[in-house]
């Protein structure tokens, strides 16, 4: 019976030893994946972080050109403008 408890404990000490070195893999996997998932995580704050920025030169750029095609394209918004500034020369030249 003595060999049994010796046979059995060197199965058991076996199998903690493999389930150990499982372990320690698994961990190590983990840890690789975690590494992985961290990086991705900053690069995507970085995209996002420079996406919102663009977004909002875009609109920024969107609303003066907005603003510039409506002044452009009303002539009489024009003329008006021509007439104020000649007036503006003419009493600049007076002076």
């Amino acid at each position: 019976m003595h060999t049994t408890d010796a046979s059995e404990k060197q199965l058991v000490s076996s199998d903690i030893d493999r389930q150990n070195t499982s372990w320690k893999a698994m961990k190590s996997s983990a840890a690789n994946k975690l590494t992985v998932v961290e990086t991705a995580l900053a690069a995507s704050n970085d995209y996002h972080r420079t996406a919102d920025q663009l977004t909002q030169w875009l609109n920024t750029m969107e609303m003066k050109m907005a603003a510039l095609e409506l002044q452009t394209s009303d002539t009489t918004t024009i003329q008006q403008q021509i007439a104020v500034q000649r007036v503006t020369v003419q009493i600049t030249a007076c002076y």
